[in-house]
């Protein structure tokens, strides 16, 4: 059975496209394995009221059988496993994070809708805070090494000096794979990353 990434019974609130408005996901706080709970906001971009983040990702495969839910105004909706993943690390514990996410944001079903929506993205891209990138899920990789992967590739760009582990054998290795597990996930690969 193929779902549709949201419903189509998902009650869309209404946008102005004249007023340049758009959908702000709000990611309720909880704890690491607590249900993800969000609700809408629609937001004018000349006038917002809460600062939001944008999230850069893959969809992933959209036919995939395992989707996982996440609940939005109290409604159960199904979501590619990678962007469950992005909105399971990216919320917060104890305060809401504000968010916009074009799977959610934009209603996929309708055609006019999306067609002026992603004419704005580069406005609603550069009018948010920052911009939050999901690689995607690093498999075996530690945060350490991860983090060592981050520091090669700003030692590469000049943005920083040699990192001290870079002279330990051991260490170098596992970063040396982390980087190579990093630039492989699909992201890079997008049409657009950002």
């Amino acid at each position: 059975m193929t779902v549709k990434i949201p419903p189509r019974d998902l009650a869309f609130p209404n946008l102005d496209e004249p007023r340049a408005e758009i959908r702000i996901l709000e990611v309720q706080p909880g704890s690491p394995d607590s249900k993800i709970h969000c609700k809408f906001h629609v937001a004018t971009l000349d006038e917002l009221e809460h600062p939001y983040e944008t999230l850069s990702y893959t969809w992933g495969d959209e036919n995939e059988a395992t989707k996982v839910i996440v609940w939005l105004d109290e409604t159960p909706v199904p979501v590619a496993r990678n962007l469950f993943d992005a909105l399971k690390r990216l919320r917060m514990t104890h305060e809401p994070r504000y968010l916009w996410v074009d799977a959610l944001c934009i209603n996929q079903a309708d055609d006019v809708e999306k067609t002026w929506q992603v004419s704005m993205m580069h406005r609603i891209y550069s009018q948010c805070q920052q911009c939050a990138i999901w690689l995607g899920a690093l498999g075996d990789v530690d945060v350490f090494h991860a983090r060592a992967a981050v520091d090669t590739l700003c030692w590469f760009a000049g943005s920083r000096g040699k990192p001290d582990w870079m002279d330990d054998d051991l260490a170098r290795d596992h970063a040396a794979k982390a980087l190579k597990t990093l630039i492989n996930q699909p992201w890079w690969g997008r049409i657009w990353t950002v």
